[in-house]
């Protein structure tokens, strides 16, 4: 029994651990990470990765405990978030494997350098945050959580070797990899979706 027991948590870590680094997609980050710090020296890149990684895994972390209180004193229910949240998740996970972009971009354009918006939202999205919270429900609040920080591990890494995996893969290489998380993605959405209409 205790063996079961643990093989569903392990189950349960596996794919919101996958589901989590499919959304975060920290690959695809790489071209915006490398600009915002082209001009840095490799101690100040060492720097932003720590801080970045850090603002991401800390606003990620919060929102999974702060989320169904959030919900709860909103009346809103977790099935009704699920279909809310996989359509968000699913429009996202096309313009990913479309490589269309619906937002209008003009923030990326006038901000300031800011270690902290690397993290949030460049790595911890609205969408990250979204799966984060319906992944607590489902495989469980601490399981969730385990699964966050290895995925901002595993994020800190790749931001770590950007520069190196940038030139080995190239851009094209960048883009089609996003385009197949993109695919992942929808169908982690379309996932959410259906468990959240048969709730």
């Amino acid at each position: 029994m205790a063996e079961v027991k643990n093989m569903a948590i392990i189950e349960d870590f596996l794919r919101a651990f996958i589901g989590l680094v499919v959304i975060m997609d920290p690959l695809a980050s790489i071209p915006a990470y490398l600009a915002l710090t082209r001009n840095f020296s490799p101690k100040r890149m060492f720097e932003a990765a720590n801080i970045a990684s850090i603002s991401a895994g800390a606003t990620l972390i919060a929102f999974i405990f702060v989320g169904p209180a959030l919900f709860s004193f909103l009346s809103i229910t977790i099935a009704n978030f699920k279909v809310a949240g996989g359509i968000v998740l699913l429009i996202m996970g096309i313009e990913h494997v479309l490589g269309l972009r619906l937002d209008s971009g003009g923030s990326k354009k006038h901000y300031s350098l800011s270690l902290v918006i690397i993290g949030v939202p460049l790595i911890t999205g609205p969408g990250a945050l979204t799966a984060a919270t319906l992944l607590a429900d489902s495989a469980g609040l601490w399981v969730t959580v385990a699964a966050a920080l290895c995925a901002i591990i595993l994020t800190r890494i790749i931001l770590g070797y950007a520069d190196r995996i940038s030139s080995k893969v190239g851009p094209l290489g960048l883009e089609v990899f996003s385009r197949i998380m993109g695919l992942l993605l929808a169908a982690i959405a379309v996932a959410f979706i259906r468990s959240g209409l048969v709730g």
